[in-house]
């Protein structure tokens, strides 16, 4: 675990707090993994939902007297389930470039600087933990933004038990640490890197900062299965979101042969009489 020193007092965290709030809220509800077994009284058949059922009829089967799982009550469209209850004690490694090493660049401190303030972010999120009834451990680890030493805290054997991974920031280093955890089945999140693309589909990575280019494939993933067979009319204000999201989003339809027409904004545009006269 790696104590950094605090270079630029005071530092403010506060625009941090949501970026670490996210993944302790998911976590803490289940939303990733692990529950936390213990044996329960014999005789107590317990009733779970099975996520295979529907919204109106969920699927539902009768756990065994021998399971050694702690259930609570649910309700569920008016109806008394119990449920398997997740862990309440987490474990989250934070991995990011602290720069506690004596000497570095003004780049490097000018990293660090941010770092902190997100390490600040952490800590005044973990005055919220009460309110989530679950406990978290955070460890803090210091990248300086090199390879190989994320490789060997990777390595470290506490690492294999995490509940959570946050960070690092460079994109090679979020593609190693990525396919860790996808092998170790440890949700991955990536709160500041803008990484292109992935090698292959990682359910276990939420990239806060996608790529253009991956949102222009959601945005068209989400066009065809919404509006099939609708025409696409994408508006060109030359901006700088329209020459990054716009450009990509116009690559991306040309790939997949989406039809789609393009106009340059104007404020004065009478936008009835234009679609009367395009038919969109």
């Amino acid at each position: 675990m790696i104590s950094a020193q605090n270079r630029l007092l005071p530092l403010s965290g506060n625009k941090f707090i949501g970026y670490f709030l996210l993944p302790l809220l998911l976590i803490s509800c289940g939303a990733f993994k692990k529950s936390q077994r213990i044996e329960r009284p014999k005789n107590d058949a317990g009733i779970v939902v099975n996520p295979q059922g529907s919204e109106d009829q969920p699927a539902v089967k009768i756990v065994n007297e021998g399971d050694a799982i702690v259930y609570s009550s649910v309700v569920f469209k008016g109806q008394n389930y119990r449920v398997p209850q997740h862990k309440h004690n987490f474990n989250i490694a934070v991995l990011l470039p602290f720069h506690s090493d004596k000497f570095n660049s003004k780049r490097d401190k000018r990293r660090a600087n941010i770092m902190l303030e997100y390490y600040q972010g952490i800590k005044l999120a973990l005055l919220h933990e009460e309110k989530l009834e679950s406990k978290f451990t955070v460890h803090f680890y210091d990248t300086d933004n090199d390879t190989s030493q994320l490789k060997s805290i990777l390595r470290k054997p506490e690492m294999a038990n995490m509940d959570l991974i946050l960070g690092p920031t460079d994109e090679m280093q979020v593609k190693i640490a990525a396919y860790f955890a996808r092998n170790r089945k440890i949700p991955l999140l990536s709160p500041f890197t803008t990484v292109i693309d992935f090698w292959s589909n990682n359910p276990f990575v939420i990239n806060l900062n996608p790529s253009n280019e991956m949102q222009a494939r959601a945005f068209v993933a989400y066009f065809q299965k919404n509006h099939h067979g609708e025409k696409l009319l994408l508006v060109r204000d030359g901006s700088r979101f329209d020459k990054g999201f716009g450009a990509a989003l116009v690559a991306e339809c040309n790939k997949q042969k989406i039809e789609f027409s393009k106009i340059a904004y104007n404020k004065d545009i009478d936008w009835k009489n234009y679609r009367r006269r395009v038919s969109i």
